[in-house]
């Protein structure tokens, strides 16, 4: 009888103890949640000297409703763009000037509930080929000349040139010789074109392939013809 007594207080201790050490278990802290976090840029594809327009967006979140832009261009050091409070639909906004390649990153910083976060969005940004002719027809003897330059300045930096005719219905290539031109220290050029026969339609662009910092300029004819 003793030895039941004694079997039957011990394993009720050993009860009491094992329902008090696993007491804090049924306490478990409540695990954070991924905010929604967003950000968007009005284009991803800029050119040189545009505006673009960031919106953050940050949803349903417990206390904390402050948001960070950052902006990381080509080749420089980060910097803030803008920090404060979301509006009433979750967003804040801001315009940026584009001068070369950057990336955008948004950055929450987490509350009592909701876990810090971070999104990004990359803006490709164009360089801007400027490029004139002081006259539309040519005579015989006369040699067309095309002027340019390039926004942001590439000085020493190449420039390719493209030329076609007007042949059998249709736009045809000519070889040019040479084919790139180096950019002067303003980031200009003044190319002559020689050697075209009488008597046809022209058009004739130089491009910019884009280098580290932007993009490249694409194509922008300009047109003559020869009398």
């Amino acid at each position: 009888m003793k030895l039941r007594t004694s079997v039957a207080t011990a394993v009720a201790a050993t009860a009491a103890v094992l329902a008090v050490g696993a007491a804090p278990a049924n306490a478990a802290t409540t695990a954070k949640v991924n905010p929604q976090l967003s950000i968007s840029a009005s284009t991803t594809n800029a050119t040189y000297g545009q505006w673009v327009t960031l919106t953050a967006h940050l949803g349903k979140t417990a206390s904390n409703r402050t948001v960070t832009i950052y902006r990381s261009p080509a080749g420089e050091t980060t910097q803030v763009v803008k920090s404060g409070k979301v509006d009433r639909y979750g967003n804040l906004r801001t315009s940026v000037w584009m001068g070369r390649n950057t990336g955008f990153t948004v950055r929450f910083a987490g509350d009592s509930r909701d876990n810090a976060a971070a999104r990004g969005v990359y803006v490709h940004d164009a360089a801007v080929m400027h490029q004139w002719m002081t006259q539309g027809t040519y005579s015989a003897g006369q040699k067309p000349t095309i002027e340019g330059y390039v926004s942001p300045n590439k000085a020493g930096e190449s420039v390719y040139a493209h030329l076609q005719v007007w042949y059998q219905g249709r736009w045809q290539t000519l070889q040019v010789t040479p084919s790139s031109f180096q950019l002067s220290s303003n980031s200009s050029f003044k190319i002559t074109t020689s050697g075209l026969p009488a008597g046809y339609s022209f058009r004739q662009t130089f491009t910019f392939n884009g280098d580290a910092l932007n993009g490249g300029s694409g194509y922008h004819w300009v047109y003559f013809k020869t009398a």
